[in-house]
């Protein structure tokens, strides 16, 4: 299972171990553990208990629908003997739900048999059971096992830091000039930074950074805000409430993670940012452009 987080990444996705995406060798993957399947019509599903988690993981079965058949060419025999009978693949996929209900499904493939896709379907549970403390969601980055409120330790497998540079490269890759609302801006970077946000009836729904609720949200799923990054995105809600473009919000924000007189403050600036290029200043990171050319000058993706 890869849950490294010492592989090189995309700029702008922060450093945190995820579920498994390559598969293990055929001799190292752990033995199935049967599964009590109930059928719904032709599809089949299952649940397995998490340790150390209320959440459950699912697993599911449908069969694929078949392709259409082809008609016989000009050329084709004219006895061409007994037509072979096609077998639908199945698909098998694994994941859990959301306190809403919706399904997000994190591991999936297709079998030629339904023999085949419940040994897949039974063995990537186990392989999920074994490393859930360090598995995270793919596209909502909550945790499979959340952690206990004030618990959160440095040495936490699922331990994912966001920086101000992060922040900064999800923002150029959501075009947020463009963007009709701060609203639609701050949803776009947390789903690109792969930020948990409580749903409705979580504590911290509708809070915003520096609320108890949600930063102990955002710690009960291993997340953790550098100083500059969460002054960003504070200054874009700050912002948002007087109104503006969200251009107007971007600037906002970038002024709150820049603004400081302590030591500390530029060290830690450069810390996560690096120094300016040469004939550029920090003002210019303000609009798309100046932003573009700083992030691709010492910070592009390798």
């Amino acid at each position: 299972m890869d849950t490294s987080a010492d592989r090189r990444r995309p700029q702008g996705t922060p450093r945190t171990p995820g579920p498994p995406r390559r598969r293990p060798a055929a001799e190292h993957r752990v033995p199935p553990a049967p599964l009590h399947w109930i059928p719904h019509g032709e599809q089949h599903t299952a649940t397995a208990p998490v340790p150390g988690s209320s959440t459950r993981l699912e697993a599911r079965l449908r069969p694929e629908p078949l392709p259409e058949q082809e008609l016989p060419g000009f050329d084709a025999p004219l006895w061409p003997g007994p037509p072979a009978v096609p077998r639908a693949p199945w698909h098998w996929e694994i994941g859990w739900s959301l306190p809403d209900g919706e399904f997000i499904t994190e591991a999936s493939a297709a079998k030629r048999t339904l023999a085949a896709a419940v040994f897949a379907a039974e063995q990537t549970i186990v392989e999920y059971q074994a490393a859930a403390p360090a598995v995270r969601q793919r596209w909502t980055g909550r945790l499979l096992v959340p952690r206990s409120p004030g618990l959160l330790s440095a040495a936490d497998p699922a331990l994912m830091v966001v920086t101000l540079l992060d922040v900064l490269w999800a923002v150029l890759r959501e075009d947020f000039g463009n963007k009709a609302s701060t609203r639609g801006l701050l949803a776009s970077l947390y789903a690109a930074l792969r930020v948990p946000v409580p749903q409705a009836g979580e504590p911290g729904a509708g809070g915003r950074i520096g609320e108890s609720a949600f930063d102990s949200f955002l710690a009960v799923h291993a997340v953790v805000l550098t100083p500059p990054a969460r002054a960003y995105l504070d200054g874009v809600v700050a912002a948002a409430l007087e109104g503006g473009r969200v251009r107007e919000h971007h600037a906002a924000g970038l002024r709150a993670a820049l603004s400081g007189t302590s030591d500390e403050h530029a060290q830690r600036l450069v810390a996560e940012l690096g120094p300016l290029p040469s004939g550029q200043a920090w003002i210019d990171l303000y609009d798309d452009e100046g932003l573009e050319r700083f992030l691709d000058h010492d910070h592009g993706a390798t």
